[in-house]
């Protein structure tokens, strides 16, 4: 109990036998400590430092001999509740002189650099999620994928649900994918879900992702054995992806 209270402050376990140690002995100098502990003195008076930084112990003086002092337990939990009163009575203080100042920060802010940003989702619960944010999207959704697989991963049931509320919300999608028949299949419902769709030839659509380019954003999905997925929300990595896009489209 006591070894799990006080690594609370972030002492060692060598530090609370030595405050331990001084609590039975009493004011003793570092040499008579060592030798209770069975300890090199210089590798006791190292511990002793820390305690009394951390204010487990004191030193005073007698003659030339410095004795360390263990700290009443009782005054160690008064220091710690006047440490923790002042430590917030600083913390408010701090924040009211940074809210003065917010303004002058914000105006020699530099607005124009804006990092991308990056999250990652993991296994079909999250991935689901993360495919949810397309419906939010207010550019139209260019996509390649395979509906195949991605039944694989998400299910029909699933699959069908998107697709018909992407509609509903008039979301459009440009849609490339592999030529296979099942794909074939799914091009003539294009004008019921709000889609156009070109197939290109397996070997060159030879991916195992899905890719949406939205709203400055780029999500992919590992829609095979990882389960994994990136969302990136970027101006130049969207432009770039959907001018990639392009091009395939145009093929």
């Amino acid at each position: 109990m006591i070894n799990k209270a006080l690594s609370q402050f972030n002492l060692k376990s060598s530090e609370i036998d030595t405050y331990t140690t001084l609590l039975q002995i009493g004011a003793q100098p570092a040499s008579v400590v060592a030798k209770k502990l069975d300890k090199p003195r210089t590798t006791v008076t190292v511990y002793l430092k820390k305690l009394k930084k951390e204010g487990f112990i004191r030193v005073i003086w007698k003659g030339r001999t410095q004795y360390y002092v263990p700290e009443d337990p009782k005054q160690i939990l008064k220091n710690l509740q006047e440490n923790k009163i002042r430590s917030m009575e600083k913390m408010d203080m701090g924040m009211r002189a940074f809210s003065t100042i917010i303004p002058e920060l914000a105006s020699i802010t530099r607005t124009d650099y804006v990092l991308p940003k990056v999250t990652f989702y993991e296994g079909t619960s999250e991935l689901k999620q993360m495919y949810k944010d397309t419906l939010t999207s207010k550019t139209e959704i260019l996509c390649l994928s395979s509906v195949e697989d991605l039944w694989d991963l998400f299910g029909r049931e699933y699959d069908s649900w998107y697709v018909k509320k992407r509609a509903k919300n008039q979301i459009p999608l440009m849609y490339l994918a592999k030529d296979t028949p099942i794909e074939r299949s799914e091009i003539k419902k294009d004008k019921e879900f709000f889609r156009q769709s070109r197939l290109l030839p397996p070997e060159l659509f030879d991916i195992t992702n899905e890719i949406n380019i939205y709203d400055n954003k780029v999500s992919i999905i590992t829609i095979k054995e990882e389960k994994i997925g990136i969302l990136i929300e970027s101006k130049e990595i969207y432009h770039t992806m959907k001018t990639i896009f392009r091009m395939l489209w145009g093929k």
